[in-house]
């Protein structure tokens, strides 16, 4: 019989409602104690109220209402790659916590702005990796990350900056 989590619990967000936030993430967000899932958003406000009462939290229309809950502690966004710079930037300079869906930015100097403005904020930033069978142990480690001492976070900010550089480097093999 597993003990029950007695954690801080991290209120989270969720900043669109793509196909691999439904199916994955916002189930495994439920089923977390560590998390309690307490908004989706949408550009469409009646998606974002279709969606969320499947997962039983609230629907926002607009992302950046969402981002400027002040009762939410940590943002998922899944959101097409080229539109995270903005709105996970966005939500880095709201005070919350960041697990983007990856790629987190389409080059190596958005993810070095992304990682700086976290720096800078004191949020967590993080990408996340789909692989089956791993959604609960990404959200763990993102939950320990951001309800943990600051002198206790992990930095996965140097591995996504390790990424981005190689990313970098096969694109310009490729053009080469």
């Amino acid at each position: 019989m597993s003990e029950r989590y007695t954690g801080r619990v991290l209120r989270v967000g969720v900043v669109g409602c793509a196909d691999i936030a439904i199916r994955r993430i916002l189930p495994a967000l439920v089923e977390l104690e560590s998390t309690e899932l307490v908004a989706v958003a949408s550009r469409d406000p009646a998606k974002a109220t279709a969606v969320a009462a499947t997962f039983g939290c609230a629907g926002v229309g607009g992302y950046q209402n969402l981002i400027d809950d002040p009762g939410i502690d940590a943002l998922y966004i899944p959101l097409p790659p080229s539109m995270h710079h903005e709105w996970v930037g966005r939500a880095l300079r709201a005070g919350k916590h960041v697990l983007s869906e990856k790629p987190l930015a389409v080059n190596y100097q958005q993810t070095e702005d992304l990682v700086r403005l976290a720096r800078a904020h004191d949020r967590v930033l993080a990408e996340n990796y789909m692989f089956l069978h791993q959604v609960r142990n990404t959200l763990s480690a993102f939950v320990a990350a951001a309800t943990s001492a600051d002198s206790e976070r992990p930095a996965f900010d140097q591995a996504l900056l390790e990424q981005a550089m190689l990313v970098e480097q096969v694109r310009a093999a490729a053009a080469a």
